[in-house]
């Protein structure tokens, strides 16, 4: 009985060593030296391939930024990255008449302010005027206890203050009325590539048609206070994307760990409309699509 019952426990435990061997084999993640390696063979020349591909700066601008990859495959970060997956980018600013335009925009902007804020100078006293009037008999009343003139008094004290902040709303919509044709428009440009991101988004971007994009869609520039402008962009998706809701993009599918190839490219690029089609035309694209599935 003893004989057959060791025979049985050797049996058993071979059975559950060998199945130990074959679920250590195929459940451990990768070694530690692989993710070094994935990098250093997949990802750092994929990094270095897509900095390639984008353009110098246009005549009479000058590089602003750029990612410096030079670093990253020694990275202890990048040292852990299992997909190909980084984002690259590069910016400009025009220097070309640039000096000449703010100048000419301070100018502007300082000759209006005090035009229209001269103009408005007697109301806003006035103004001012009736709001001291006013919480002198506020504090009077308050000391009466008159509850009904209190409240009254302190209607006209909101009234006179909506006066005055539409007043101040209306002369810093005249300036900046006045300020359209000396904003500083075209000055600064910008290209961010991402593989392998899971979402992209442009709000209130309208359909344009780019060739071979799964989908693309451009943002015009707009005004931010009375002299800023902030340039439009470009947004330009390559791969397997779907439609998530209006506007916005999801991937399909997850990425397979240390995949040599990516499945979706990502392209942002903001600026005035033809800088941004220039800049793109300059951009090889195709370097970066090798880099797809």
């Amino acid at each position: 009985m003893k004989s057959i019952a060791a025979s049985v426990t050797a049996v058993l435990m071979v059975f559950l060593l060998t199945a130990s061997r074959v679920m250590s084999e195929s459940d451990t993640p990768p070694r530690a030296g692989d993710e070094g390696a994935f990098n250093a063979s997949v990802v750092a020349p994929a990094m270095t391939a897509v900095k390639k591909a984008l353009p110098p700066a246009p005549p009479g601008w000058v590089v602003d930024g750029e990612m410096k990859i030079d670093a990253a495959p020694l990275d202890k970060a990048a040292e852990r990255m299992r997909s190909l997956r980084f984002s690259c980018f590069i910016s400009y600013k025009r220097v070309e008449g640039l000096q000449e335009e703010r100048k000419r925009l301070d100018d502007a902007y300082r000759e209006s302010s005090r035009r229209h804020e001269e103009a408005a100078k007697p109301l806003i006293e006035e103004l001012l005027k009736k709001q001291t009037e006013t919480s002198l008999k506020l504090r009077k009343a308050t000391r009466r206890k008159n509850q009904l003139e209190v409240r009254r008094l302190n209607d006209a004290l909101d009234e006179n203050g909506k006066t005055m902040r539409a007043l101040h709303e209306e002369t810093d919509r005249e300036i900046a009325r006045d300020m359209e044709n000396y904003l500083i428009k075209d000055s600064e440009a910008s290209i961010h590539v991402f593989l392998n991101d899971n979402g992209a988004e442009l709000l209130h971007g309208e359909p344009v048609s780019v060739r071979g994009a799964a989908f693309a869609l451009r943002r015009e520039g707009e005004r931010t206070g009375a002299t800023v402008w902030r340039e439009g962009q470009t947004l330009i998706l390559y791969g397997d994307w779907q439609p998530e809701r209006e506007n916005a993009f999801r991937a399909k599918g997850e990425q397979q760990p240390f995949a040599p190839k990516a499945r979706t490219v990502k392209i942002l690029i903001t600026g005035e409309k033809k800088r941004a089609e220039q800049l793109f035309k300059k951009m090889e694209v195709k370097a970066i699509l090798s880099l797809l599935n």
